[in-house]
């Protein structure tokens, strides 16, 4: 019986360190040439208080990475341990990948970015080519009918 438990708590536990982060982001600079995507995390659904804005991260986003519209899934428990939040999972392919038109206006001034939920690699991956903190997946989110544009 201890044989057992301890093998089921190993396989939980690289379980954990395979899957990644996930994180809900707006993606506010996207540069294709180099890989890379600028985002901010943190505040939604909250006042913002105009003195404590996000900062600003850049990260490499892998190579094969995928890039896909997000589709909110209501049969997934989301959020924080399933207490809260939403469950996304991948959609269509963007198949330009970051050179899509959804990550073509981030350079105006007046864009807001793009809503997506990213996953990042939680530990380095030589087969793949991956490094921690890489971006694995981009699942972009279209609030369409809301604002300018549906965003």
């Amino acid at each position: 019986m201890r044989r057992f438990v301890l093998a089921a708590i190993a396989t939980f536990g690289f379980v954990g360190l395979v899957m990644g982060e996930e994180l809900t982001v707006v993606i506010t600079k996207v540069d294709a040439s180099k890989n890379t995507i600028t985002y901010t995390k943190g505040g939604f659904g909250k006042k913002k208080d105009d003195t404590q804005k996000p900062e600003p991260v850049t990260a490499n986003v892998a190579k094969g990475a995928k890039i896909a519209e997000g589709v909110i899934d209501p049969d997934a428990k989301g959020g924080k341990g399933g207490k809260g939040g939403f469950a996304m999972k991948a959609g269509d392919d963007l198949k330009e990948g970051l050179n899509h038109e959804v990550f073509k206006n981030l350079s105006k001034d007046d864009s807001k970015g793009v809503f997506a939920r990213i996953t990042t690699a939680d530990a380095d991956d030589a087969a793949k080519g991956v490094k921690k903190g890489d971006v694995t997946q981009i699942l972009t989110v279209n609030f369409k009918g809301k604002g300018k544009g549906g965003n």
